[in-house]
């Protein structure tokens, strides 16, 4: 038989679009946990935790910006960071891309009322069709659309939110939803003898006695402000990042400092290898870091800084000659790497 047809390569457009929009989405994220942090309640009561769900709210805005114009239309770009046509190129090759995976699973759907007083856009259920594969219902919105909706959730959850709506109120014309199930096994799972009481120190500096659970892992992230790790899922497609802030930095302030490009650039060490990098050229690499890269199979370069910044200096001697002529420019004869090798 003949062999598939190979893959084609990105072309650049398509890499740079796809680099605008994860760092679009990062920024989103990132802002949605700084708004949803939860505010300071009695010394009585605990804290929420807090979920979110970066990706359907992405998804439904995505949807939902479809049908804006003019300002409404202006501040939700501005908002998502990219525009319609942008976002839904990206949206529409990330549900290509997971046609097929059974771990993470996203569905769209638009309902909206059977009512010949509603007029509603074809242009608008078209796109969101083509882009989101969307399933559209035309419906009465009476006690049977309320349970089809939750049924749909339900199926689309896997039985994990078995209802989304309790009731249909008689204004609403209109139901834009995404939902998202994501079903992983860890690749190293964590055993029963690594589970045990131990004392977690929360953020306001009580102790409290919880269940911990216990491991080793090679995939280490930090930052000035905070550390981390990674555990990947089976396959390693997907991955659980835990951050903690320093002793010293507040969480409350480490999130509100953060952005998606910060967070990206966290993450840009572990996310090479996970592309199939071979190599992976950075700076200022601590030993521990090198054993990580190791272990992961990734050849990483310490460039340093002498080496990376000493080639740029003719060039910038030489623009500053053309550009002003009567300053006298030299470039040092003797500065050379302060860090020097010696092999045997």
């Amino acid at each position: 038989g003949g062999q598939p047809a190979p893959t084609p390569e990105p072309k650049p457009a398509e890499l740079e679009g796809a680099a605008k929009a994860e760092t679009a989405i990062a920024d989103l994220a990132v802002r949605m946990l700084q708004q949803a942090m939860p505010a300071p309640t009695a010394e009585d009561k605990e804290p929420e935790n807090v979920l979110l769900s970066p990706v359907s709210l992405v998804y439904a805005l995505g949807m939902t910006a479809n049908g804006a114009a003019e300002d409404t239309l202006a501040q939700l770009e501005k908002a998502l960071g990219l525009n319609c046509a942008e976002l839904n190129a990206y949206l529409k090759g990330m549900l290509a891309a997971g046609a097929e995976d059974e771990v993470l699973h996203l569905a769209n759907s638009i309902w909206f009322k059977a009512d010949p007083a509603f007029d509603i856009k074809q242009p608008f259920l078209q796109v969101n069709k083509d882009c989101y594969d969307a399933q559209l219902y035309s419906v009465p919105f009476n006690a049977s659309t309320l349970k089809q909706i939750n049924d749909w959730v339900k199926q689309n959850t896997k039985g994990m939110i078995p209802q989304i709506l309790q009731e249909i109120p008689a204004d609403a014309v209109m139901y834009l939803i995404n939902a998202v199930a994501f079903e992983a096994k860890w690749e190293n799972p964590f055993k029963p003898q690594q589970i045990r009481d131990g004392f977690f120190t929360t953020a306001d500096g009580q102790e409290r006695k919880v269940q911990m659970m216990y491991g080793t892992e090679r995939a280490y992230l930090e930052d000035e402000q905070a550390c981390g790790f990674i555990k990947y899922y089976e396959g390693r497609k997907y991955a659980f990042v835990g951050l903690l802030p320093n002793e010293d930095v507040p969480l409350a302030d480490y999130v509100a400092g953060l952005s998606g490009d910060k967070l990206l650039a966290l993450l840009a060490n572990q996310r090479a290898a996970e592309r199939g990098c071979d190599a992976f050229v950075t700076a200022d690499v601590k030993y521990d870091q090198f054993l990580d890269s190791r272990a992961m199979g990734l050849s990483l370069i310490d460039a340093g800084h002498f080496p990376t910044e000493d080639v740029v200096c003719p060039v910038l001697a030489a623009y500053l000659r053309e550009r002003f002529p009567d300053l006298k420019v030299a470039k040092s004869a003797v500065h050379r790497d302060a860090v020097q090798y010696h092999m045997e």
